[in-house]
C-alpha cells in the first residue's frame, strides 16, 4: 500500500517513536472495529439499503427517485460460535480441543460416533413426534453437550460409547 517493504517500515518505526505509536494506535482501533463487526454479525443488525432510479428523457436526467429499504442481517451462527468459544471457553470449547488423554485420531472417532448418534436421535424423535420432535432433538443434543462439558466427561463418554473397562 505504501510502496515500501516491511523491513523498511519496521526500520522507520524504530527510528521514529511517533510513527511506531501511531501504528500501534491504528492497530488497536482496527481490533475495536473488528470486535464490533463480529458482535454485530453474531447478534444480527438492521441496516438501510438505498437505491436510486433516474428518469432520463432526451439524454438528460429529469427526475431522480430514491428508495430506502430497511433490512435485517440475521445472526450468523459461525460468528456466534466463534464469540462463545472465545468468551466462554470452559462451556463452549470444541470437544476435540478438550484434553481427555486421548490421541487426536481417537478423539475424532469418538466425536464422529457421538455426532452420528445425536443425528439418529434427532431423526427418530422427529419421526415419532412430528413437529415437536425437532425441539425434543434440540433438548437431547443440549443434554449431550452438557454431559460433554461436565467434569465427568470421560466417564460419561466411555459409558455412552460402551468403552468402559470397569
Amino acid at each position: 500500500m505504501l510502496g515500501i517493504g516491511y523491513s523498511t517500515m519496521r526500520d522507520y518505526a524504530l527510528r521514529f517513536p511517533e510513527l511506531e505509536e501511531a501504528l500501534k494506535r491504528g492497530q488497536k482501533e482496527l481490533v475495536i472495529e473488528l470486535e464490533d463487526a463480529l458482535f454485530r454479525k453474531a447478534l444480527g443488525y438492521e441496516y438501510e439499503e438505498t437505491q436510486e432510479h433516474q428518469e432520463i428523457r432526451d439524454g438528460r436526467v429529469v427526475a431522480t427517485r430514491r428508495n430506502i429499504t430497511r433490512k435485517m442481517a440475521h445472526p450468523d451462527t459461525g460468528a456466534l460460535a466463534f464469540a462463545l468459544k472465545n468468551q466462554a471457553p470452559a462451556k463452549w470449547a470444541d470437544y476435540a480441543a478438550r484434553k481427555i488423554g486421548l490421541d487426536s485420531e481417537e478423539q475424532q472417532i469418538r466425536i464422529e460416533k457421538l455426532k452420528a448418534e445425536t443425528e439418529h436421535m434427532r431423526v427418530v424423535t422427529n419421526l415419532k413426534s412430528g413437529e415437536t420432535g425437532e425441539e425434543m432433538a434440540r433438548q437431547q443434543t443440549a443434554a449431550i453437550a452438557d454431559m460433554i462439558n461436565s467434569p465427568e466427561a470421560d466417564r460419561v463418554l466411555a459409558d455412552f460409547l460402551g468403552d468402559n473397562d470397569e
